[in-house]
C-alpha cells in the first residue's frame, strides 16, 4: 500500500510525508493513514527528488529532525551525462497565461459547432469538472475566482447557452464543489459559497429549460442537503433565499399564464 501511495504521489512530490492534508486529493484514506503515521517519515535516511535540483546538484531533502548518518549534508552529484528535466505544474502554467480567468470565455463558446456541424454537449461538463478540481487543489485559484467574480461570469454564460449542456454531470460537479467548500472551511470558502449559490444555484434562468431529472435533483438538493448545512444556510441568509424562491415560482414555474390577470410577464415562456 505504501509503494502504491508513493507511486501515486508521483515525481512532483517534494515534501517529507509529514502533513496528511498535502496529499488528500491524491491518496485514498487507507493510503494516507499508512504513509502519514510518522513511521515512514522517521525512517527516511536521505530524500532526493528530480525537482529539487540546482544545476548538477541534487539536494538532500530528508527531514532535518531525523538522525543523520552522514558527516556532511548528503547532497548528491549527477553524472556528467545526466541532465535534470524541468517541468511546470498546471497551476504555474495557468498563471503564466492569465490565471483562472482564461476559462471563463470558454463557457461562452460551448454552443459552437464541431467541424462536422454537430454540437458536443459534454464540453460544459468537462470544463466545469476541470475547473472545480483546480479550485479544490489550489488556494491561489480560489482567490482568483473570488476576486474576478468567476461564478458570476460562468453563470452568465450558462444562462445564455443551450440548456442541453446543463446535464447531471454539471450539477453533480457543482454540488461536489459545495461539499468541498463546507468541509475545508478556509478563508475564501464562505464568500465563494455565497457567489456560487447566488449566481448559479439560485439563478432560475440557468435551470428552467433543463431536463426534468436535473431540475428534480437540483431542488431536492436545495430542499434537503442544502438546509442541513448550517454554515451555508446562515451564510446565504434565509430571508433572501425565501424571496428568491418565491420570485422563481412566480416568474418561472407558473401553471396559468399570469400576464392577463396581474400584468406580470412570465419568464418561463
Amino acid at each position: 500500500m505504501i509503494i502504491q501511495g508513493l507511486y501515486k504521489l508521483g515525481p512532483a512530490y517534494k515534501n517529507q510525508l509529514k502533513f496528511e492534508n498535502e496529499s488528500a486529493h491524491v491518496l485514498s484514506e487507507a493510503q494516507r493513514k499508512a504513509m502519514y503515521d510518522g513511521k515512514l517519515m522517521n525512517s527516511i535516511v536521505f530524500n532526493y527528488n528530480p525537482i529539487a535540483c540546482e544545476e548538477q546538484l541534487v539536494l538532500q531533502a530528508g527531514p532535518k529532525m531525523n538522525v543523520s548518518h552522514f558527516v556532511h549534508t548528503a547532497h548528491a552529484q549527477m553524472l556528467s551525462n545526466v541532465r535534470s528535466v524541468i517541468t511546470h505544474s498546471i497551476y504555474s502554467t495557468l498563471h503564466s497565461v492569465g490565471g483562472i480567468q482564461v476559462f471563463f470565455p470558454l463557457f461562452g463558446q460551448i454552443d459552437h459547432q464541431q467541424t462536422d456541424g454537430s454540437t458536443n454537449y459534454n464540453v460544459c461538463g468537462i470544463l466545469l469538472t476541470t475547473l472545480c478540481e483546480l479550485i479544490e487543489r489550489s488556494y491561489t485559484i480560489q482567490h482568483q475566482m473570488l476576486n474576478s467574480k468567476g461564478f458570476l461570469a460562468i453563470g452568465y454564460h450558462l444562462e445564455k447557452a443551450s440548456k442541453q449542456h446543463i446535464n447531471m454531470d454539471v450539477l453533480n460537479s457543482l454540488i461536489s464543489l459545495t461539499t468541498f467548500f463546507v468541509k475545508i472551511q478556509s478563508k475564501n470558502s464562505p464568500l465563494l459559497l455565497k457567489q456560487l449559490f447566488v449566481h448559479i444555484f439560485f439563478n432560475p434562468g440557468i435551470w428552467i429549460y433543463c431536463s426534468v431529472d436535473v431540475q428534480m435533483r437540483l431542488y431536492t438538493y436545495l430542499a434537503t442537503e442544502f438546509v442541513s448545512y448550517s454554515e451555508i444556510y446562515n451564510l446565504i441568509q434565509p430571508i433572501s433565499g425565501i424571496i428568491q424562491t418565491l420570485h422563481t415560482i412566480k416568474f418561472f414555474y407558473w401553471i396559468v399564464d399570469p400576464s392577463q390577470r396581474s400584468g406580470y410577464q412570465p419568464k418561463g415562456c
